[in-house]
């Protein structure tokens, strides 16, 4: 197991994990997947990030614990905006591959009714049969990703101008 690492941006007070959708936020992912796509949508013309002081933080150093505790989660926000600008059929090709991937796309269709990821998930599985795969795989385990979805929900962060 290596270092995860956070794209933070002190003056939003908001913060991502480098690796969305299970990709990995070791130093090695730093600028690659699905994080760095996000980070450059927020740094363009259109992303509220630009001209903004935005750093990456190893879990390891002192700021990370002040950024982890005090700043905002932007998580589950993030992966909205990069499902929103870039469409679905990346991510469709990253379920194949991914069981992390598959728990937080079905964890967004379930929770905030997304219309076009139920669409995509009963294509490509089966109506009901990916709630069902969902729900067997949450058993006996801690679903922190629920409550983060449930948190961002009751939050109005925009990204994209």
């Amino acid at each position: 197991m290596g270092v995860s690492h956070l794209y933070a941006n002190a003056a939003k007070n908001q913060f991502y994990d480098c690796g969305l959708f299970g990709f990995s936020s070791n130093f090695s992912a730093i600028g690659k997947g699905p994080g760095a796509r996000a980070l450059a949508l927020l740094l363009s013309d259109r992303g509220t990030w630009k001209n903004d002081p935005v750093s990456i933080v190893a879990e390891t150093s002192p700021e990370f614990e002040k950024i982890y505790v005090c700043g905002i989660d932007i998580e589950v926000e993030v992966e909205l905006m990069l499902i929103d600008v870039d469409g679905l059929e990346w991510l469709e090709e990253l379920l194949d591959r991914s069981i992390s991937a598959f728990h937080t796309t079905c964890a967004l269709a379930f929770l905030l009714r997304r219309a076009d990821l139920v669409a995509m998930l009963d294509k490509k599985f089966g109506i009901g049969k990916w709630q069902r795969k969902y729900e067997n795989d949450l058993k006996g385990t801690t679903d922190y990703w629920s409550q983060k979805i449930v948190e961002a929900s009751q939050r109005s962060v925009q990204l994209l101008a």
